[in-house]
């Protein structure tokens, strides 16, 4: 196994460890809605939004380059087809 992949189960042990002994019911308010639930779940909500726009970043940030790279190869094959000029 390689350490990364050591380092994702250790980081979700210690999430569930962290959910299991907060199990208290809590009350989450947000404008004018209020709803009752555990801190398990809103421990692992938080968690699973979190991932959720870390990828859409990393996705986001993933497109941009990938359009530049193109966008360079274009602008050189450009150049590689323009006769040198004369000074």
């Amino acid at each position: 196994m390689n350490a990364k992949f050591i380092g994702i189960i250790v980081l979700l042990a210690l999430l569930v460890m962290l959910a299991i002994q907060n199990y208290q019911p809590v009350t989450v308010k947000f404008l004018f809605w209020a709803y009752e639930t555990s801190t398990v779940l809103i421990v692992l909500l938080s968690f699973l939004i979190g991932c959720l726009v870390g990828g859409l970043v990393l996705w986001v940030g993933t497109g941009k380059k990938k359009k530049e790279e193109e966008e360079e190869e274009e602008e050189e094959e450009e150049d590689s087809t323009l006769p040198p000029s004369k000074i």
